[in-house]
């Protein structure tokens, strides 16, 4: 039966309702009854450890860029904070910000670090994608993907920069006295090294450490106390697991080089998911490493091209709760300092592009609606998120 009457909806909905606006008021009621079913069957009954409202992330493009109902991104970025997220976590181009050799825009981030600290939010940036004047992209014969920059220390001299400007002591915040305070203190280096999506000459750990290295040393040399993130690996099978991947970079000297392991456990369960973090940590400790973890991506596609990727809304909302939930428990267990859900709105393509699952993860539809994991999130997060 469908309940009509804003009085007859849950507290979830009617928060839902409120934040992303009269345009989907009326898809929310409708999925009111099925997506607010009580978290209890969803494994989230129980005590949850209350963390600070940092540790939840979310990835949003749509927060970064904005939208033409949304330019700013002001919008998205309340309704991601009343969620219960209190993390963005975008991707900070090195391509954008030098499009031409030497005319690098450093002012390029200034609107969204400004909207982000008015807010109230945190930014987890992503240092990634060199121009093509910048890149080891062979000019003939390149494969598909994102290769990594020709040279690391030019990589490091922009990294320096955006910490200088942003980070703190930066000067955008000496400049926007007007504005809180909100500077970034962690830094990820790169994204997803043992793909070949996105190091396409063939992954290879020693070689992301050398970045690692020269990077985190810049980063480190301009914020003494900057949080210097690896870049998420994972255990797709198009690239090195992650376990060998990790004791590769360790073999290459990497212990030392971060403050923070990044991990992308996709899986087919929440179990699945914390057992890539088990092994993760069981390598880490082979190399007396005591380093924090963070979850930088995970999430459930609810469509796409690769039927084994897909679930439907349902278990999206499921799988969604169940894992924060138990990445919640584990939080002082495996030291872990925050957990990114991937993402928040489905999109199409881009012209010309393929389908891919990713494009399916988000916690809306691409219309706007909201997937029943929005209420079953809002449930979880409310009770669990400090201010």
């Amino acid at each position: 039966m469908r309940l009509a009457g804003p009085c007859l909806l849950c507290p979830a909905t009617l928060l839902l309702a409120g934040l992303l606006g009269a345009t989907t008021v009326s898809s929310t009621a409708e999925a009111g009854p099925r997506a607010a079913e009580s978290t209890a069957k969803m494994g989230t009954r129980g005590q949850i450890p209350r963390v600070p409202r940092a540790f939840v992330g979310v990835i949003s493009d749509d927060a970064l860029w904005g939208t033409d109902a949304d330019p700013g991104g002001a919008k998205t970025m309340r309704a991601i904070r009343r969620l219960g997220a209190g993390t963005l976590r975008v991707p900070f181009l090195w391509s954008r910000l030098e499009p031409r050799p030497g005319h690098v825009d450093l002012e390029l981030y200034d609107g969204f670090m400004a909207q982000v600290a008015r807010t109230g939010m945190s930014v987890l940036p992503v240092l990634f994608e060199p121009p093509p004047h910048r890149s080891s992209r062979p000019r003939h014969g390149g494969a598909r993907g994102t290769y990594p920059p020709a040279s690391n220390r030019e990589f490091a001299f922009i990294a320096s920069a955006l910490v200088r400007r942003y980070g703190p002591n930066g000067h955008f915040w000496r400049r926007h006295s007007e504005l809180p305070y909100r500077p970034i203190h962690a830094w990820q280096v790169w994204n997803e090294p043992n793909l070949r999506q996105y190091w396409p000459a063939g992954p290879d750990p020693a070689a992301y450490t050398a970045m690692l290295r020269t990077v985190g040393t810049a980063i480190r040399a301009a914020d003494p106390k900057a949080e210097v993130v690896t870049a998420g690996l994972n255990e797709s099978e198009t690239g090195i697991p992650l376990s060998r991947f990790l004791d590769g970079m360790y073999r290459a000297g990497a212990r030392g080089s971060f403050t923070t392991l990044g991990i992308h456990p996709y899986g087919a369960s929440s179990t699945a998911a914390v057992a890539q973090l088990r092994r993760a940590r069981a390598v880490m400790r082979r190399h007396r490493d005591r380093a924090a973890i963070r979850v930088t991506e995970i999430g459930w596609a609810t469509g796409g091209p690769s039927a084994h990727r897909r679930v439907s809304e349902h278990r999206q909302a499921r799988l969604t709760t169940e894992t924060m939930a138990r990445l919640l428990r584990l939080r002082r267990a495996f030291k872990i300092k925050g957990v990114c859900l991937y993402n928040w709105r489905d999109a199409p393509p881009a012209p010309g592009g393929r389908d891919l699952w990713g494009l399916h993860a988000g916690l809306l539809a691409q219309s706007g609606r909201p997937k029943p994991v929005v209420f079953a999130l809002a449930d979880l997060l409310g009770r669990v998120v400090g201010p």
